[in-house]
């Protein structure tokens, strides 16, 4: 009898020494994966976390030699396939109502995915007429309030911006730890809408919603389209030298054009790697990074420069825009990538801070 006991409690004490060794692995594997999608010209960032995911944006280059909607689809459900996860975010961020940042949206539901989550930079009331992306916006607040029993929904707007905090809630933040993660990553807004919308602050891109992801101690800054105007009013509101802004992964705002990337900015945010989205350069049709001329060499200038990446890449020749439709090849080996440069790029955050950059995915 006493050796049945023995052997039973050695059976308990070793399926308590696996599962140990099994949650201690699980734990050591916690990280952040973003996904730079290939949408043409246009953003839409997936970042996974252990225990959620959330969307931010879902533009779309469509035309008659590539349609970024199908490409968008095709990438997400791949990848949901592939994790065994149902088609259910936690948080679609539509950063402001510009097509190349909303045009898939509609598209997305009709294509089976739910969105636990909703915020929007609140503009869309007052610029529905002149935003390019106004339609696509209006139909997501349909959506929303058509379907209160499948989402939740708020307007992300500057006064809940707190001076050298942001602002976030159980909407902008619904991801926790869980069974398979202890780590809650936070989600932190630094911007959003306002109701000036005339002089300098016409241009919608000027009120995106700026977030600050937390994982661990790493960390990301998601820029939207603002430009400097909306930059300067940021960092005056939250502080110029405020650690706010401090950020491992920068996604450059407005596809790498002129005004999207400031010094001041970046001294703030002392960026590892920088990333910016736009289209093929030789796709030379309207409405794509050749017809913007996107990214700016100016712009890739400040980002290889010093107070731009602080880490390297393989030395690579990029194509850089000096103005629409024009267009020449600059050497670079600082840390920064493109979707034009590079396709779909994957970053593997940990947190500790290492990550992995995977590029061409």
């Amino acid at each position: 009898m006493y050796k049945l006991n023995k052997k039973r409690i050695m059976c308990v004490v070793l399926s308590i020494g696996i599962l140990f060794l099994i949650s201690s692995f699980a734990k050591a594997e916690d990280k952040m994966v973003i996904h730079f999608i290939d949408v043409g010209q246009g953003d839409a960032i997936l970042v996974e976390f252990p225990c959620g995911s959330m969307l931010i944006d879902t533009g779309a280059e469509v035309n008659t030699e590539f349609n970024g909607k199908e490409a968008l689809i095709k990438y997400l459900s791949h990848r949901f396939e592939s994790t065994n996860k149902k088609k259910i975010i936690d948080l679609l961020v539509l950063t402001h109502p510009h097509k190349d940042h909303v045009l898939a949206a509609s598209a997305l539901i009709d294509n089976g995915f739910i969105f636990k989550n909703i915020v929007d930079d609140g503009l869309i009331d007052s610029r529905l007429k002149s935003a390019s992306g106004g339609r696509q916006s209006f139909f997501i607040h349909q959506w929303a309030a058509d379907n209160p029993d499948k989402t939740k929904f708020e307007k992300i707007t500057i006064d809940k911006i707190a001076a050298g905090k942001g602002y976030t809630s159980p909407i902008l933040d619904p991801i926790t730890s869980c069974e398979e993660s202890n780590i809650d990553p936070k989600i932190i807004a630094l911007w959003g809408g306002s109701g000036d919308v005339s002089g300098e602050h016409k241009n919608v891109g000027n009120h995106s919603i700026v977030l600050k992801v937390v994982f661990g101690n790493a960390s990301a800054l998601f820029t939207g389209d603002i430009e400097s105007t909306g930059i300067n009013d940021m960092l005056n509101l939250l502080g110029n030298q405020s650690s706010i802004f401090q950020a491992d992964i920068y996604k450059v705002a407005d596809h790498g054009s002129t005004n999207g990337t400031t010094v001041n900015l970046l001294k703030a945010v002392h960026p590892r790697a920088a990333f910016f989205m736009a289209s093929p350069f030789d796709r030379q049709i309207s409405w794509t990074a050749f017809s913007f001329g996107y990214p700016r060499k100016d712009a890739i200038e400040k980002l290889t420069g010093p107070f731009g990446a602080s880490e390297s890449r393989n030395e690579i020749e990029v194509p850089v825009a000096t103005g629409p439709e024009n267009f020449e090849t600059l050497l670079i080996s600082r840390a920064v990538y493109g979707t034009s440069w590079d396709g779909n790029i994957i970053v593997v955050a940990k947190p500790d801070r290492t990550y992995e950059i995977k590029t061409n995915q």
